[in-house]
């Protein structure tokens, strides 16, 4: 009777190897899930405080560099978004496009920002892809970007008194 015990064999049961193939399977799946959100996360994160300089540089812009006027012309609305750019030293938001009074709908994509002077933000369209800026003070300034979504991209607005 003590040599049957002693002659079991030692090893794993398919059960056992399944179970594991399994749980191995159900984590990897959790990884693959969760790490782009992660990702669009940390963009969305870059893009909101890029948003945030870039609002600030158009205040130091107007205040410093323009003796405290806005852009009234299409020409000096571009050059301004250029100077802004570079005042703010933005790195995912690679292009800053300047509009001055426009009501146009604009629609916002994650790498441009669009700085329009005299206007404040408007009203969203119901899926928040479009913002339709409404008419502001020559002291006003409205910032739209666009953050990523499971659904795509979504407009966001930063108004600033400049």
């Amino acid at each position: 009777m003590l040599k049957k015990l002693q002659n079991k064999e030692q090893g794993f049961t398919i059960i056992e190897v399944m179970i594991v193939l399994v749980i191995a399977a159900v984590i990897l799946l959790i990884v693959f899930l969760a790490v782009p959100a992660l990702q669009r996360n940390s963009r969305n994160t870059q893009y909101n405080n890029e948003a945030s300089a870039i609002s600030a540089a158009a205040s130091e812009w107007v205040s410093n560099n323009n003796n405290g006027a806005i852009p009234t012309n299409g020409t000096q609305a571009t050059a301004a978004g250029t100077a802004i750019k570079t005042l703010a030293n933005a790195q995912n938001i690679t292009t800053v496009n300047g509009f001055t009074g426009t009501t146009a709908a604009i629609t916002p994509t994650t790498a441009v920002a669009t700085v329009i002077f005299s206007a404040t933000c408007g009203t969203a369209n119901a899926t928040n892809t479009t913002y339709t800026p409404a008419a502001g003070s020559t002291r006003q300034a409205v910032i739209y970007y666009g953050v990523e979504s499971t659904s795509g991209t979504i407009a966001k607005c930063i108004q600033t008194g400049v």
